[in-house]
């Protein structure tokens, strides 16, 4: 008497499955993305055209203190 002939794992069906289900996802997401363009917004305060200054600010003028401990 043989025994009974096992059943197919079907897991890999569930993995493709997952893939096929995540690529219509991505390019839907990408369908989207590509017909509603990303807009420019000025920066609150900003008196410039351009969003990069090409005068040096304040802040990099300042020493960076952090690496250094607190002096005692």
């Amino acid at each position: 008497m043989n025994p009974p002939a096992a059943k197919p794992s079907l897991l890999w069906l569930w993995f493709v499955a997952a893939f096929a289900i995540q690529a219509a996802a991505w390019t839907t997401w990408f369908v989207i993305a590509s017909q509603h363009k990303v807009q420019e917004v000025p920066l609150a305060g900003s008196t410039q055209r351009s969003a990069v200054s090409t005068q040096p600010s304040a802040v990099s003028r300042q020493p960076d203190n952090r690496s250094t401990p607190p002096a005692r």
